[in-house]
């Protein structure tokens, strides 16, 4: 027996989900796929499923998140009364290396076959989504894709350096069949919506949720001690980017864009994240004349100190379904300045940004536009801060998590109080 099969099994005998004390079934609302998941450090989807479980699992849900056990955690954890985590052991491809797609599609479809979710299953990877329907709960699924993978792969097609979106065959295939088959699709962003119905075709019952920030706002930071801690100059005109260091950030398209201002000598631009691209963009900016004045400050687990730092944010992507750091922005008080969604740049600011208002929409193609937008900011203080004022007013920014999970209820048409007559609850 494998040590996945293994801890199948012991799940199976020993999991105490899988009982009351009446001795009958438990009865789950909603089992969320994640391929990572608390404790391990995660990014934006893992980060929005974290509190999204939470969320409802207050709300009154039954929820449970299967999840591979990367971090060496308990196999079950109780986070709150209604949420638990249950933890596999992860993947281990071996020789099978060239073949990821099949493995990870055989790995959930056991650990689903074994589990046997009785209530809704929400995956946000066509790989997740597949298993699910191949394990006979496609008319309890819930598909929430991070990305339309057709999508991200034409860039990969059109850009040599664009080698991180580049999908597998196989896995353009399998988020085709989830967006058609799933019982219900749940998208963050108009944009994603677009994206996919242009790639796989229209279909009915596919909803638009938007994403939210964190319930409990810390305070912010004080400016002078923000850039002290990083050690960042106090006087300069900092501009500011957080996120993975990865070619669809578009991070050249900033670079050629303060390389065209007139910055002084402490004038920065913050970049916070760490990823592949990083050697190409260190060149870029030698090229350009500019390594000077970029900051690299590598991942940080809490990026408010960064936000904090900077008087605007920039966020130069080519590709995003959603983008929480424009809600993190925001939230901070800080002027969010983006591309324009085109054919070729396919992103929500558009969705997220009041062009003029809290921020602005620049043209896709033409760093010079951006380079006008932040010299313009860059001089115009009185102008910076009530787009600041009006960043923290932003109506998009002002969704918690709560409000997410309380749309998804909404959009997943379930009646807590129904549902909840009677049925039996897992024991803490």
């Amino acid at each position: 027996m494998s040590a996945t099969d293994d801890t199948l099994a012991r799940r199976l005998s020993n999991h105490p989900s899988l009982t009351t004390n009446h001795c009958q079934p438990l009865t789950t609302d909603l089992t969320i796929l994640a391929s990572r998941f608390h404790p391990e450090r995660h990014g934006g989807v893992e980060h929005r499923l974290w509190h999204v479980a939470r969320a409802l699992g207050r709300a009154g849900m039954e929820v449970i998140v299967t999840t591979e056990n990367r971090a060496g955690a308990e196999p079950v954890e109780y986070i709150d009364p209604r949420l638990i985590i249950e933890r596999f052991e992860p993947l281990n491809f071996g020789r099978l290396w060239r073949w990821k797609t099949a493995v990870r599609f055989n790995w959930w479809r056991k650990v689903l076959g074994a589990t046997r979710p009785t209530g809704r299953v929400w995956a946000t990877d066509p790989i997740q989504a597949c298993a699910a329907i191949a394990t006979g709960h496609r008319r309890r699924l819930v598909y929430n894709p991070a990305c339309c993978t057709a999508a991200v792969n034409d860039f990969a097609r059109r850009d040599a350096h664009m080698t991180t979106m580049h999908r597998p065959r196989t896995m353009r295939w399998m988020d085709r069949l989830a967006f058609r088959l799933a019982e219900q699709v749940i998208v963050s962003s108009q944009n994603l919506l677009d994206q996919l119905t242009r790639s796989y075709g229209r279909r009915h019952n596919c909803m638009v949720v938007p994403h939210g920030h964190d319930d409990q706002s810390a305070p912010t930071p004080d400016r002078r001690a923000a850039r002290q801690s990083l050690q960042l100059p106090d006087n300069g005109f900092v501009i500011g980017f957080v996120g993975r260091i990865d070619p669809c950030k578009g991070l050249d398209f900033l670079l050629r864009a303060a390389a065209m201002m007139p910055l002084d000598d402490d004038d920065r631009v913050l970049l916070v994240g760490d990823g592949p691209d990083r050697p190409r963009l260190e060149g870029i900016a030698r090229r350009l004349g500019i390594t000077h004045h970029l900051h690299w400050t590598g991942a940080m687990d809490d990026p408010a100190l960064a936000y904090a730092a900077m008087d605007l944010f920039v966020l130069p992507s080519v590709y995003e379904s959603f983008g929480n750091v424009i809600l993190e922005a925001q939230r901070a008080g800080r002027p969010v300045l983006a591309r324009r969604t085109t054919p070729r740049v396919l992103t929500a600011s558009d969705e997220l940004i009041r062009h003029g208002i809290d921020g602005y929409l620049v043209d896709a193609d033409d760093p010079s536009d951006l380079a006008a937008r932040l010299q313009a900011l860059r001089v115009d203080d009185e102008r910076r801060e009530l787009m600041s004022i009006a960043a923290q007013q932003a109506p998009v920014g002002a969704r918690t998590w709560t409000d997410v999970a309380n749309d998804y209820l909404r959009v997943l048409d379930i009646d807590l109080a129904a549902e909840l007559t009677g049925r039996p609850r897992a024991a803490a």
